[in-house]
């Protein structure tokens, strides 16, 4: 979320640069939320998956839906377009 803990003082958010789930028991309901944060144009939603080892990556919200949706497997570093400089490693994470 871009800007200052000050100003949500009084508000929530109403968009966000990057979201992440990790869906262990909740692939259906995290898949769903998809359609909800294009509408919002959240440019980048991960779905952060350590049952089956892969990461699900929607990118360039169009119309309430993500016009790319690419899946990842553990091994693989991912960066964020949204937010630069995150990377991120499932199998590290998973390993630690």
């Amino acid at each position: 979320i871009r800007g200052t803990r000050s100003e949500f003082r009084h508000s929530k958010p109403e968009t966000a640069q990057f979201v992440a789930e990790i869906a262990v028991s909740s692939i259906s309901i995290d898949r769903a939320k998809a359609s909800d944060y294009a509408r919002a144009n959240v440019p980048e939603y991960w779905i952060i998956r350590p049952d089956v080892e892969l990461v699900e990556i929607y990118r360039r919200p169009t119309e309430g839906k993500y016009a790319e949706v690419t899946e990842f497997p553990a091994g693989e570093t991912l960066e964020s377009t949204a937010l630069p400089g995150f990377i991120f490693n499932l199998a590290e994470a998973l390993a630690e």
